[in-house]
């Protein structure tokens, strides 16, 4: 199997991000980012009126990165 290269640090110009913001970062429509959110597969704050997605979350995602050995 090949050597893997650590990723970079992320630099997110924001602490959190709308679900529009979030899944324009992947390259995904909101809706994307709202099936991620109602499925539990990614936090979110809610408290204050809106629902905000951590950049953690993103962090989290970029994290995960791995070989695809198919389905």
């Amino acid at each position: 199997m090949p050597e893997t290269l650590p990723l970079p640090p992320l630099q997110l110009e924001k602490a959190v991000f709308t679900a529009a913001e979030f899944a324009s970062h992947f390259g995904h429509h909101k809706s994307w980012a709202y099936r991620l959110i109602y499925s539990h597969k990614i936090k979110v704050i809610h408290q204050f009126g809106k629902m905000m997605v951590p950049a953690t979350e993103i962090e989290k995602i970029l994290g995960s990165v791995d070989h695809y050995l198919g389905s």
